[in-house]
């Protein structure tokens, strides 16, 4: 079976697509790296000349591809998919065009002591609001933009859940499973309307940015004097309960994970982990 193809006026400016993918509501850091890789795709068709495009050329173009620290094939693979899908050439056939596995190796998540987590929350602690927010960000294991589209009826102390919606706008609920979490933040959220941002904007019905977050973060570590993003607290959580002895099973569904391999990373010991439990066996010989 032949696949359709389609001339290179088929595809829209890079910038059209920009404005396609926040109308769909994608985030800003995924809307850019959709966009360059479609925005890749293109230089790449006017390089070749091309005169056709169909599946033997994306399968071309992911082959050729170079990827690099931050993105992989199968990123590009699944942005093209849904820009493509965007501007209406929705006839590839996407399970045909394979990719190289392992064209980037996966890297051990990046995690924060629990000590250091407190030292982040406890930076905050003359801002109840925020401090509580990040509790709860760490406890959850939240991506920041679930974060800051938190609003006050989404956390339920009585049932000991928070609502979250993820990626996709997939609809969850995170158990609370520490008494301390409740006790702590329940000041805070006694004051908290349940239609009201956890964390409001400066503007009237506005969150706060996930760009400010980040700011924060990087505000409490450059006077901790260690490095950390918000998403160091997701990738602490997954691992402290993996160390806690959290079937890794229960932690897949606790992130949110889709796929498990996605959680298996959190089983990657420490050299500091790896050197205690090769001493303790050799103690006992």
């Amino acid at each position: 079976m032949v696949s359709q193809q389609y001339e290179r006026a088929d595809f829209k400016p890079k910038q059209e697509v920009v404005e396609l993918l926040n109308k769909s509501g994608y985030s800003k850091n995924t809307t850019k790296t959709y966009a360059s890789a479609y925005s890749r795709f293109l230089e790449y068709v006017d390089t070749e000349k091309l005169l056709a495009i169909g599946e033997k050329e994306v399968q071309s173009f992911l082959r050729l591809l170079s990827a690099g620290p931050k993105i992989t094939t199968q990123t590009y693979k699944n942005a093209l998919a849904t820009c493509f899908d965007m501007i209406d050439i929705d006839d590839m056939n996407w399970k045909s065009i394979k990719v190289a596995q392992g064209s980037r190796g996966r890297r051990i998540p990046k995690f924060l002591s629990r000590d250091q987590v407190d030292a982040i929350i406890n930076f905050y602690r003359d801002d109840r609001r925020f401090q509580a927010s990040l509790r709860v960000c760490y406890h959850c294991a939240l991506r920041v933009n679930e974060l800051v589209s938190l609003k006050g009826g989404d956390i339920d102390l009585r049932d000991k859940t928070v609502r979250v919606i993820g990626k996709g706008d997939y609809e969850d609920y995170i158990p609370i499973t520490e008494d301390e979490l409740i006790m702590a933040i329940e000041p805070v959220m006694s004051k908290v309307g349940a239609d009201e941002w956890l964390l409001p904007g400066k503007s009237d019905g506005e969150h706060l940015s996930t760009e400010t977050i980040r700011w924060r973060f990087k505000e409490a570590c450059g006077v901790l004097g260690f490095h950390a993003t918000p998403h160091y607290f997701r990738h602490s959580r997954g691992t402290h309960l993996i160390q806690m002895g959290l079937d890794v099973f229960y932690v897949q569904k606790y992130l949110r994970h889709t796929n498990i391999a996605s959680t298996t990373l959190y089983l990657s010991t420490t050299v500091d982990e790896l050197r205690s439990k090769v001493a303790v066996l050799q103690g006992k010989k």
